[in-house]
């Protein structure tokens, strides 16, 4: 048998069977315009990588919002759906910046943008009071308190910017080493 064919396993190491020998070589003689035309066919019904293309909003949203949320979700399929660590051997530096960056994307970016949430409601509260008319609350004067609020909440949304914009460029540094 060829050694080629001995080579291909089934995902739990078993050998493939005879039906999946056959299969391959029955396909191996298919023209190429064919398998093309199946495999295009193939992927726009089962698309590979369906997590990233669900990160992807069905309605409107802003560019570079649709950036950040794809590269974070690609470190997060990186690490969850290939399984990098199993089948590829960091030094523990990269080991521990890796780690970094998928603890940040899944977990640590959605608790300070709540965190940025709660402060900006915060000094919502605190500037506008009661829900009076609109033309009332533009005409109210700011309290030293709500200036206070918002220049934390300020802080807040910078830091967490900065933090992103840190981690993102890593991830483009980085990109060349993202696969398995």
């Amino acid at each position: 048998m060829d050694p080629f064919l001995k080579a291909i396993k089934l995902s739990d190491d078993k050998p493939a069977s005879k039906l999946q020998l056959w299969w391959w070589d029955l396909t191996s003689h298919i023209p190429y315009r064919w398998s093309n035309r199946y495999h295009k066919v193939k992927r726009f019904f089962f698309p590979c990588h369906k997590e990233l293309h669900k990160t992807i909003p069905r309605e409107w949203a802003d560019l570079p919002s649709i950036m950040e949320d794809f590269l974070f979700e690609c470190v997060i399929s990186y690490v969850e759906q290939e399984k990098c660590f199993d089948t590829i051997l960091f030094s523990d530096e990269d080991r521990y910046e890796l780690m970094g960056l998928y603890n940040f994307a899944k977990t640590e970016r959605h608790q300070i943008a709540a965190e940025v949430s709660r402060s900006l409601d915060e000094w919502y509260k605190t500037a506008y009071p009661d829900d009076t008319d609109f033309i009332d609350n533009l005409n109210r004067k700011s309290t030293p308190e709500s200036e206070v609020l918002f220049e934390i909440h300020n802080q807040l949304e910078d830091n967490f910017d900065r933090r992103k914009t840190k981690h993102l460029k890593r991830i483009v540094e980085l990109r060349n080493t993202l696969w398995t």
